[in-house]
């Protein structure tokens, strides 16, 4: 039996797109040997381990976790704000990892993932547009982590009012995606750094952050790892 299906087939993730993923960015293993391909055949006497601590809903929790671990940031006791939350990679991250409390919100309609409203401390938010300056009234309090993860449009766009909500010791968790800064589909790397340093700029220039860490995702983007490697920031307010 393929990889790919045995991991389905033993209920040990829940899509095939999942599957090809966790096999490609080398998050399983066979007799303890690491198997990047989805078509390898196993057998009834292989052992096949899962090798991340965590299963989150999305990748985007394993890149988040590895930004985080590089620059040695804990979200422990913090309330966080998921601005563009989707199936909810990031806001998985946030709740296993000890938030006291997790804001997520997404322009699209019932996306997050059913398995995380098992969470108490979860507050979910769909259909929201938080661009709409009139929706920031249903936060009552100011959040100690902002995190962005915007699809088809420049996250240049939420920066403007994030002064108005976040706490003056918080932090700003931004996945900067050229695909949507200025050039469509797999972006060269050439441009990337352009584009790279014009959000900079336009950072330093138009807000009152600054850049405190910036560190290239641990893997592209998209199931296959084909897209594009992003790039997170962890911003904070000007001294």
């Amino acid at each position: 039996m393929r990889l790919d299906r045995y991991l389905l087939n033993n209920n040990l993730l829940d899509t095939r797109s999942q599957a090809i993923y966790f096999i490609k960015s080398n998050k399983i293993s066979v007799n303890d040997i690491i198997v990047n391909k989805p078509s390898y055949l196993i057998k009834l006497d292989d052992k096949v381990k899962i090798i991340p601590k965590f299963i989150y809903v999305s990748k985007g929790g394993y890149k988040l976790e590895s930004f985080l671990n590089k620059i040695s940031y804990s979200v422990n006791n913090k309330s966080i704000l998921d601005i563009g939350c989707s199936t909810g990679g990031f806001t998985n991250y946030f709740l296993l990892h000890g938030a006291s409390c997790v804001t997520s919100v997404d322009i699209a309609h019932d996306i997050l993932s059913e398995k995380l409203f098992k969470y108490s401390n979860l507050i979910y938010f769909d259909n929201f547009d938080i661009l709409n300056k009139d929706n920031l009234k249903v936060f009552k309090n100011k959040f100690d982590v902002i995190s962005i993860d915007l699809s088809d449009v420049s996250i240049t766009k939420v920066f403007l009012f994030l002064d108005k909500i976040l706490k003056k010791k918080g932090a700003i968790i931004a996945l900067f995606k050229p695909h949507y800064e200025g050039f469509k589909g797999v972006v060269s790397k050439e441009n990337k750094i352009k584009l790279s340093n014009k959000f900079e700029s336009w950072i330093k220039a138009n807000t009152s952050f600054k850049i405190i860490h910036k560190v290239n995702s641990s893997e592209r983007g998209g199931y296959n790892l084909k897209g594009n490697r992003e790039i997170f920031y962890l911003l904070k307010f000007n001294k």
